[in-house]
């Protein structure tokens, strides 16, 4: 454990907690008090598993930077320094950054894609105004297990609207710069982005995506039982994992039909989560969840009715019936007879 003293002057230069864990015996890095008998659970990859404690309160879900052994001894004050880190080995430059490099074995990056688009790594976050180059790395993301071809790129990148010849190798060069400037890797070092097969795909001892880390916790949530407490723990880390839609507002059909998939597994996760709450008002913030990602999904509506009637909220009751009525009225439909006699009957309890 690591209990970082509020130096005024290395808090600006703190860029990260911990990503490695228990895998290099760091429990946290901590900036200034820490609300006695606040204790947290922090996965291998630094999201924050649980939170217990006066200061646990929206802590689930959060995810940590990477801080490895050697950027520790060079990042943080310590009150007792771990035996072999040397303290004060720190090397800054006037800039505030370190004048070492990352061992490239020892670094890793996350390219975010769910409610925005940004590579995060020891160099802080990068971003691109590059559409084709977050499209690139979407479609990368989509081939975790395999290698993707130039040819299946260019056509899912671009469909019928032939590229130029240089048009692919500009956008991987893109994204290969912005990745090593994330992972702070010179040019020439090791590639990120391999080629196999005549293929490309990303080297994953160095690179991870935030929606992959979502899918693993959405799948082990699948396999465990039904009523157990490991998996409302795995849905609420899902949950807190989901920061928005995946790769939102592009075009291309895979990526709309992967971002609609996502969205339906969040909302299936999200009324699991109601489900396992013993509070009304925590289940209520659950499904309001769900129908922000997906405004459409009537059985959502139909819980929400009921258990705001429960609660004697009538005004409520009929708040998400005209919601749900709107949202549906857009795309020419209405809400099904189930949940119109339900409104009824929920209302003439009201009278």
């Amino acid at each position: 454990m690591l209990l970082a003293k509020p130096v005024p002057e290395m808090v600006g230069r703190l860029r990260a907690d911990l990503r490695l864990g228990s895998q290099r015996a760091v429990g946290a890095v901590l900036l200034g008090d820490w609300p006695h008998g606040t204790s947290l659970t922090v996965g291998r990859a630094g999201e924050i598993l649980e939170a217990v404690g006066p200061a646990g309160a929206g802590l689930v879900g959060a995810e940590m930077d990477l801080l490895d052994r050697d950027n520790a001894s060079m990042q943080v004050v310590t009150e007792h320094p771990p035996t072999g880190m040397c303290v004060e080995a720190a090397a800054w430059t006037d800039e505030g950054t370190l004048r070492r490099e990352v061992p490239a074995d020892e670094v890793q990056g996350i390219v975010r894609l769910l409610g925005r688009c940004e590579i995060a790594g020891p160099n802080g976050t990068v971003e691109s105004g590059c559409h084709d180059m977050w499209a690139l790395l979407g479609l990368l993301a989509e081939q975790r297990s395999g290698a993707i071809t130039k040819q299946q790129l260019e056509d899912k990148l671009w469909g019928d609207d032939l590229p130029s010849a240089e048009r692919l190798k500009s956008v991987l060069k893109e994204a290969r710069t912005k990745l090593r400037e994330a992972l702070m890797l010179p040019t020439g070092s090791q590639p990120i982005l391999k080629t196999a097969g005549g293929g490309y795909r990303v080297d994953v001892e160095l690179l991870t995506f935030d929606v992959w880390r979502l899918r693993d916790v959405l799948k082990q949530a699948a396999l465990v039982d039904a009523d157990s407490d490991r998996k409302r723990v795995l849905l609420a880390r899902a949950v807190a994992l989901y920061t928005g839609p995946y790769l939102q507002g592009f075009p291309q059909r895979w990526a709309r039909i992967e971002s609609r998939e996502l969205d339906r597994e969040l909302v299936k996760a999200l009324a699991q989560l109601a489900a396992f709450e013993p509070s009304p008002e925590l289940a209520l913030r659950h499904l309001e969840r769900a129908c922000e990602i997906d405004p459409t999904l009537q059985h959502i509506y139909r819980r929400r009715m009921e258990i705001n009637a429960e609660l004697g909220r009538y005004e409520e009751v009929q708040l998400c019936f005209d919601q749900l009525t709107e949202e549906l009225e857009v795309l020419g439909l209405t809400p099904d007879p189930v949940i119109v006699q339900l409104r009824h009957r929920l209302m003439g309890e009201l009278s």
